[in-house]
């Protein structure tokens, strides 16, 4: 009789679990769907910012720094440092600091030609790009599947190529 009501337990256990996942495997599932989300999300950003590089956007942003004063450059820095800082490996390879001169970021930008840029590009973490983007849009990983994708990439689009 124990017999029969173990391997009763048992099969009710195996059609529970194929009907219900543990918590583990569900957890997996939805880490392996923020990655993905992550890598779509990254790879759209990569991609335009690769289009805005090869159309001409390195030299549209060597004239702009060129262009700004003093007070606009430090504060254009500053925001600009404080997304970076985000990229350890860049900021390393670069030689950025906190606080450079116009001079000193010229400089370095003009070491710059378009494939170490796409590289540079290609070597920042999806995880951290889609953060970003999640910021500048100003929503949470649950609210991602609401934006207008479109209206947002429009909208990045216009500023770059200000």
């Amino acid at each position: 009789m124990q017999a029969g009501w173990y391997s009763r337990i048992a099969i009710a256990c195996m059609l529970l679990g194929a009907a219900c996942p543990p918590a583990r495997a569900a957890a997996a599932q939805t880490g392996r769907l923020e990655q993905a989300r992550e890598f779509v999300v990254a790879s759209a950003l990569k991609t335009a910012a690769k289009g805005f590089i090869a159309t001409g956007g390195l030299a549209k942003v060597k004239a702009k720094i060129e262009t700004l004063d003093d007070r606009a450059f430090a504060r254009d820095y500053a925001q600009t440092y404080a997304y970076l800082k985000d990229y350890p490996a860049l900021v390393k390879q670069e030689s950025l600091r906190p606080n450079m001169s116009r001079k000193e970021v010229l400089r370095i930008i003009g070491t710059w030609d378009n494939a170490k840029v796409f590289r540079m590009i290609d070597g920042l973490p999806n995880h951290t790009v889609a953060a970003h983007f999640q910021h500048y849009v100003g929503v949470t990983t649950d609210e991602v599947d609401s934006i207008d994708v479109r209206r947002a990439a429009r909208d990045i689009f216009e500023r770059l190529s200000k």
